[in-house]
């Protein structure tokens, strides 16, 4: 019997597993405070007890917004225990307008004149729980909703994705057999939102196998709790590296048992050989989707020597490289993106032209382009509604980028591409400048590397604006161009 075994309906299953084994192994870290398995579900089933006396019979989607993670954790695991479909959302106020749920769990300062809002505190989880009657876990349908995640996205305008009890535990299953975490020894500093998929399974899977997660709280400093938490596995975007290791004292010690796992969107080589020298040595770079779950893990070096390098697909995803008539192309050849898997879902919540372009014949397409080695190393070059075309000359932003990103002075940058009166598109760069920055450095760079195109438009921002995964958001860098340009800034 495999020591790690599907939950039977809900994750309270896993939960209560490990706390009849091993019910004084530590389970949660936040603060001061240790919650041992034992407590942990104990908590839960107190939790899932004031939920039954207080909303009796509630179904439906259920929106957590409560602030303390640890509280938040518990009510989303209870909820799921009493087969609501889950989402978190830290704004209260007005998520709940796109989102739409039948409920809301927030903190007491929550709005309080909307039927569907929920009061949560400490009270859920105090004593007083213990005399309500004892919950009993039903069964639930596999393909009923479990999960609902907001994808990150770059438009401003995020997808809604319903992932089924099923599809999560096949993701789970997936990211535990393929080597995404450490093992019973987990330690887990995971500083990807629980709003996210990535701080969603990544969490959840450390206590399927039995580890430790390290919850952070406003004000932490990421790195100490690395260190004094002995944590050894830690996932999160690249722009969260950035900060933690640009924070590290001057004089600090690399954590060479911490396995940093970095996922959401590319990671610039500067910044993995920075990481790599200063933190850990133990870098690796995640690919997937909030769609799909994780497709493929490797050690960052890899990316050193094959540019967007993100590793060997893993065996229970089915991967292909294809061309615009969806005919895959040769082993090394440039094309689109596509895969399918039993945790991928096959449709957004109220998108209907969002379902018609991304899921097509029982495939997903995450907008990727990318080329599949013949030993299956998959290498993402950009994002094909990023393709530019300068003047007859195809290319991705991020070829321009890492060009740009090795000249001295850069600490930040986004290129694009932007049309001027009728004009054919030309190359633009937003750069945010730092000590040792020349602008005739970049110019004679980008001439040298890209001889065919007309010479880059260089302009300086203070900051590049993002999502909350890293990825740039390059719709508003040129729409701040343009009416810079214009004079209506």
């Amino acid at each position: 019997m495999s020591p790690h075994p599907l939950f039977k309906s809900t994750f309270y299953a896993s939960i209560l597993h490990r706390a009849r084994c091993a019910p004084h192994a530590i389970a949660v870290s936040f603060g001061a405070q240790d919650v041992s398995y034992g407590e942990f579900a104990r908590d839960i089933e107190r939790a899932t007890r004031q939920l039954a006396a207080r909303r009796p019979g509630a179904s439906g989607l259920a929106m957590v917004s409560v602030s303390h993670p640890y509280l938040h954790w518990v009510i989303t695991i209870a909820l799921g225990r009493a087969g609501l479909c889950t989402v978190s959302a830290l704004d209260a106020a007005h998520t709940p307008e796109l989102i739409k749920p039948d409920l809301v769990f927030a903190d007491a300062q929550a709005n309080q004149t909307d039927p569907r809002f929920v009061t949560v505190d400490q009270d859920w989880i105090g004593a007083s729980a213990d005399t309500l009657p004892a919950w009993v876990d039903p069964q639930h349908v596999p393909d009923a909703p479990f999960r609902l995640i907001l994808s990150s996205g770059t438009t401003g305008t995020p997808k809604k994705i319903p992932v089924s009890h099923a599809q999560f535990q096949a993701r789970m299953q997936s990211l535990a057999a393929n080597g995404g975490m450490p093992g019973e020894a987990t330690s887990s500093l995971i500083l990807m939102g629980i709003d996210t998929i990535g701080g969603h399974l990544f969490t959840l899977t450390t206590w399927h196998l039995g580890g430790r997660v390290v919850l952070w709280l406003t004000g932490d400093d990421a790195y100490q709790m690395i260190v004094r938490k002995r944590v050894n596995f830690s996932l999160m975007a690249p722009v969260q590296l950035q900060q933690l290791v640009g924070a590290m004292p001057a004089d600090a010690w690399t954590v060479p048992e911490l396995s940093v796992s970095v996922g959401g969107s590319s990671l610039p080589r500067q910044l993995s050989e920075r990481a790599r020298a200063r933190l850990t040595p133990s870098l690796r770079v995640v690919y997937g989707s909030t769609e799909a779950g994780v497709v493929t893990i490797c050690h960052a070096s890899l990316g050193d020597a094959v540019p967007g390098a993100t590793g060997i697909v893993f065996p229970d995803v089915d991967l292909q490289i294809v061309d615009s008539a969806g005919i895959q192309v040769a082993p090394g050849e440039t094309g689109e993106v596509r895969y399918r898997s039993l945790g991928c879902v096959s449709s957004y919540l109220d998108a209907e032209a969002g379902n018609e372009e991304t899921f097509r014949d029982g495939w997903f397409y995450p907008g990727d382009a990318g080329t599949l080695s013949p030993n299956g190393v998959l290498s993402i070059v950009g994002r094909t509604k990023e393709l530019m075309n300068l003047g007859g000359v195809k290319m991705l932003p991020d070829q321009i980028e890492q060009v740009l990103a090795a000249c001295p002075g850069v600490v930040d940058l986004a290129a694009f591409a932007m049309e001027q009166d009728g004009a054919i598109a030309t190359p633009w760069a937003a750069i945010v400048r730092g000590p040792d920055y020349n602008q005739a450095t970049l110019s004679a760079a980008f001439a040298k590397a890209f001889p065919r195109l007309p010479a880059i438009n260089l302009v300086h921002a203070d900051l590049i604006p993002r999502n909350r995964m890293g990825k740039v958001q390059r719709d508003l860098i040129r729409d701040q161009v343009r009416r810079t340009l214009a004079g209506s800034v």
